[in-house]
């Protein structure tokens, strides 16, 4: 197959800014039987595999300290060895990043010690707060790209306070994802339930 051959015309208009409401209005588990073909019904011993991540707030702005521009940056993930925390994170700034640059955060500092490609850069993080926490002081929820995009083009505000709750699913209990899962938005508090109650 060409990839020519998945192009097909979406109208912006088209294009969900925010999630379903109300959210309970969509199927339940209880009609996934319905769901399946007749000769492949589901059966006890099925499994179904639930992301229970919640998202983390890894969209972040940051300042370059040698020149003041502005960075944005979108978390990854985290190690830590020896009392160094290290970051994986996709960074975008006018003029190119270098090794050894520093961004500052509110609260926090990045230094680029390589870059990864395609804009991903490994960078050691000083602060006084652990990742989550700072995370939670200077991101914000990370929205695709094409939802901001159609909000700025109908005059809305990016990124809302809401966010933070309407792009996790009711199942999300344990920070780790750094993108909203938007085709799970449609979990409702019935199906959670549901889900506790078999």
């Amino acid at each position: 197959m060409r990839t020519d051959e998945l192009e097909f015309d979406l109208p912006t208009d088209r294009i969900a800014t925010e999630p379903a409401e109300p959210r309970d209005a969509h199927r339940h588990v209880r009609d996934l039987p319905a769901l399946v073909d007749d000769d492949a019904p589901l059966r006890p011993g099925d499994l179904m595999v639930f992301n229970r991540t919640r998202v983390l707030p890894a969209s972040f702005d940051g300042t370059r300290a040698a020149t003041g521009g502005r960075v944005q940056g979108l978390y990854l993930d985290s190690s830590e060895s020896s009392d160094v925390v290290t970051w994986r994170v996709m960074l975008e700034a006018r003029g190119s990043l270098r090794v050894g640059e520093t961004v500052d955060l509110d609260g926090g500092e990045l230094t680029l010690i390589e870059s990864l490609g395609r804009g991903a850069w490994r960078a050691t993080l000083r602060s006084d707060d652990d990742t989550l926490t700072l995370l939670q002081r200077v991101g914000r929820t990370p929205l695709p790209p094409y939802i901001r995009k159609q909000r700025r083009a109908s005059g809305l505000a990016e990124v809302r306070d809401e966010d933070a709750e309407r792009y996790n699913t009711v199942l999300a209990d344990a920070p780790g994802s750094v993108a909203a899962p938007t085709a799970a938005l449609h979990f409702t508090p019935t199906l959670l339930d549901d889900l506790e109650s078999k």
